[in-house]
């Protein structure tokens, strides 16, 4: 059977058409095809790769907490004597001690003072002996060589005089100088105690002053 003019022409148009239809469709299943995670309502696709957000709890141990470094405690006699010293920015004089008579410091290195008769202001005298003549710590009292009678004993963190060579010591007794005044002097003057340390059988002194006769 043989087509008209007018058959032919209407035929190629619907050929034409049928391309088009098929080109949308194949553009339709490569642009809109969903992805592996699906579509969403709003036509979004969804992918199934996660991230996971480090907490504060997991982040916490890169941070870095440095310890202050610790200053090396000075030499202490390993018994009744205190860590720290209430007298590091003092130089005044001591106060009567609270309470009952303050025991004498035991434990320390060298020999020990010994108990003396009478007693000043809350302190027991003790006797010791100073194998050097030396000046007080505020420049107003002179011991001289020989037994003397001391009240109390402090770290005052200020250093000693020098009397032999090795001697180091920031110990200071506080006793009644020999022209007359109260003063501070070195226990390197001692011939009781040893470097770096209190003397032995002499008590702590108590901040607070001052101390009379």
């Amino acid at each position: 059977m043989s087509l008209s003019p007018r058959g032919r022409s209407g035929l190629a148009q619907w050929a034409g058409a049928a391309t088009i239809v098929g080109a949308l469709l194949s553009a339709y299943s490569i642009f809109l095809k969903p992805a592996e995670g699906g579509m969403t309502a709003s036509g979004a696709t969804t992918s199934q790769t996660s991230t996971t957000i480090p907490t504060a709890a997991s982040s916490s141990s890169s941070v870095f907490s440095p310890t202050p470094k610790q200053p090396t405690p000075r030499p202490q006699a390993t018994t009744g004597i205190p860590n720290t010293s209430p007298w590091a920015n003092l130089i005044g004089a001591p106060g009567s001690p609270q309470g009952t008579e303050p025991d004498p410091i035991r434990g320390a290195p060298g020999s020990s003072c010994g108990p003396a008769s009478g007693s000043v202001s809350g302190y027991r005298k003790v006797t010791c002996h100073t194998g050097h003549a030396s000046t007080g710590l505020q420049r107003h009292g002179v011991l001289g060589i020989g037994n003397q009678w001391v009240l109390c004993q402090q770290d005052l963190r200020r250093t000693n005089q020098v009397f032999q060579e090795g001697q180091t010591n920031s110990w200071w007794f506080w006793t009644l100088s020999d022209n007359g005044v109260w003063d501070w002097f070195p226990e390197t003057a001692l011939k009781e105690g040893g470097s770096d340390n209190p003397a032995n059988g002499i008590p702590l002194c108590s901040p607070g002053g001052p101390i009379t006769r």
